[in-house]
């Protein structure tokens, strides 16, 4: 007698739980543009980003508004740790996003 094949469980691909196993780091960053407004972002491949800014690859609020200059980033364990500090930031004023940079 043959058994019945065993049930396959498919891996976890999708969704917060996969957001939150992989083992890679997550990135925040700032940019400052030419009409001197900033841009928080995240990511887990900070150069790769920078470099899609920095060539208008990106729509949105970069894209004309180049060159762009990395002037923070800071690393994180997760992408919902990255994603938060990245919300916060958005939310801050001018004076504090500059305090950030200059470490005050």
């Amino acid at each position: 007698l043959a058994h019945p094949p065993l049930p396959v469980r498919p891996e976890p691909v999708e969704g917060l739980f996969f957001l939150l196993e992989r083992r890679v780091p997550f990135w925040t960053y700032m940019l400052h543009c030419p009409d001197r407004s900033f841009y928080a972002g995240h990511t887990d491949d900070l150069q790769t980003r920078i470099a899609q800014h920095e060539t208008g690859a990106i729509p949105g609020h970069t894209q004309n508004r180049r060159p762009i200059k990395l002037v923070w980033s800071q690393q994180f364990g997760t992408r919902m740790e990255a994603l938060e500090a990245e919300r916060q930031i958005k939310g801050w004023s001018r004076a504090k996003k500059l305090a950030l940079i200059r470490e005050d």
